[in-house]
């Protein structure tokens, strides 16, 4: 029965782009949930990794495919899930665009599953624009011959028989696509693909690895898949190796879920681009909000993002429901895509504010939504570094944040920003804390003066897209392999 609950599994996820398409978009969320948390059951009832024995020396490598010497040394490629709204996709573009005006390097990006829905291409301008290459990873390891194509199965199926058959299918087609395309750096973007990305690289010999994550550790989310853990053990024993993350909280995080000395794990701050004018004048203040469907007047509290669990967006709204019986001038902008928007509008007519609320979709750029704002809320209840908030600094709009993840990292408290705590309390005393931070900002004339001042330079000196740049292309060196063989 496990085994082929477990094979059900599997053609799931080979299938899954044409499963989307025959079920209604509004039955995605919860479809998707079920078949996420069916996976997961599966996975972890089969062979349990954790109790895999690695030894001192780690998994037995075979001997990569190419030498040093076939690998271009000014080629990286990174390698992520697709192109959506998202922050680490946004980070992602700033990084290709970034390597690209620097000059000297030939930056890339291959991808899983661009072209299967709109919404996973929301970036793909950006990139075409630009002339940067992107596309998916080849279906098939053709640029390996038979025998290498078969001493890498074997290796997989008998080393890494703990990891799922698809992560073991997308490390071959991945093994292929680095052998063809010879990039010196390989640069993996959020688990499950830093994951491949790293398996693939060592197994193809790419000389320089590095593993990006972007949250706190994958456990209490819903991508997390059982085999992660262990894969990162595997992973971690090899210097060659780069692990980043973009947080101090959540570097530390993973650390300790790992089981790793402290500071295996670099920090590397998300780049967020300063724009020199900051905060918006009252002009483009209206023109922001017309141009989304907003009234000109009155205030507006706002945020960017993905319509998913974790942001917890009926929260935001029982917060903004509780605002407006204070402000009853106050409008309400909730921009951003994601699987829970069916559930967002009818949750704002039963709380009577959908006449209020605006909920327009994914927003390009970013800063057409931030300058609409007066105040920028974030109700997350895990989080890696956001983007957001960042992006609301540098655009001199005061954030209410939860205390989740990195959030604290993106805010001067109480000069640029409020933070409020306690994701272990109860849901009437978070709201009722949020709601008096947002109304605090809203009924305090000194607070927009001062992060219009303060923001913009508070983002700019220590999350500036060139700083960001310039510790990417550290990572990128051979001084970063011999500091993290010194930890």
């Amino acid at each position: 029965m496990s085994r082929l609950l477990t094979q059900i599994s599997q053609v799931a996820l080979r299938h899954r782009a044409r499963v989307r398409r025959w079920i209604p978009k509004r039955l995605h969320h919860v479809v998707g949930t079920f078949a996420r948390r069916f996976i997961q059951s599966v996975e972890a009832s089969g062979t349990d990794p954790d109790k895999h024995a690695f030894g001192d020396a780690g998994l037995a490598f075979p001997e990569p495919l190419r030498p040093v010497e076939h690998f271009r040394r000014d080629a990286v490629l990174l390698v992520n899930d697709a192109l959506a709204s998202g922050g680490s996709e946004r980070q992602i573009v700033n990084t290709l665009l970034g390597l690209q005006a620097r000059g000297g390097i030939e930056a890339g990006l291959l991808c899983w599953r661009l072209g299967e829905t709109p919404e996973l291409d929301f970036y793909v301008p950006d990139l075409a624009g630009a002339g940067i290459a992107f596309a998916n990873v080849s279906e098939e390891p053709s640029s390996l011959t038979e025998a290498e194509r078969e001493r890498v199965s074997s290796w997989l199926d008998d080393t890494l028989g703990w990891v799922p058959r698809d992560i073991r299918d997308k490390i071959l087609r991945l093994t292929g696509d680095l052998v063809r395309l010879r990039p010196a750096i390989v640069h993996g973007w959020q688990d499950e693909n830093a994951l491949v990305a790293a398996f693939a690289g060592l197994l193809a010999g790419v000389p320089r690895i590095v593993v990006a994550t972007r949250n706190v550790n994958p456990s209490g989310f819903g991508y997390h898949r059982p085999f992660m853990r262990s894969a990162y053990q595997v992973l971690a024993r090899h210097v060659e190796i780069v692990f980043v993350n973009n947080s101090a909280v959540g570097a530390r995080d993973y650390e300790a879920w790992i089981g790793l000395a402290e500071d295996r794990f670099s920090v590397l701050y998300n780049g967020v681009e300063v724009r020199s004018s900051g905060a918006p004048d009252p002009r483009q203040r209206a023109e922001a909000r017309v141009s989304l469907g907003l009234p000109p007047e009155g205030r507006v509290i706002g945020t960017l993002i993905r319509l998913n669990r974790e942001k917890r967006p009926l929260l935001w709204l029982a917060v903004a429901e509780r605002c407006l019986r204070r402000h009853r001038d106050l409008r309400f902008l909730m921009a951003g895509d994601g699987p829970m928007r069916d559930t967002i509008l009818t949750e704002a007519e039963k709380l009577g504010i959908a006449d209020r609320l605006l909920v327009p979709g994914a927003v390009s750029p970013a800063e057409r939504a931030l300058h609409a704002m007066d105040v920028f809320l974030l109700t997350s209840e895990q989080e890696g570094l956001p983007n957001v908030t960042l992006e609301a600094g540098a655009a001199g709009i005061p954030v209410v944040t939860t205390d989740a993840g990195g959030a604290r990292e993106t805010i001067r408290i109480g000069e640029t920003g409020l933070l409020v705590g306690g994701n272990d309390r109860a849901e009437t005393d978070l709201v009722a804390d949020l709601s008096d931070a947002v109304c605090s900002i809203l009924e305090d004339p000194q607070w927009p003066e001062r992060v219009h001042r303060m923001g913009p330079e508070f983002v700019k000196n220590n999350f500036g897209v060139e700083r960001m740049l310039d510790e990417t292309l550290s990572f990128y060196s051979d001084d970063a392999v011999s500091s993290q063989r010194d930890r």
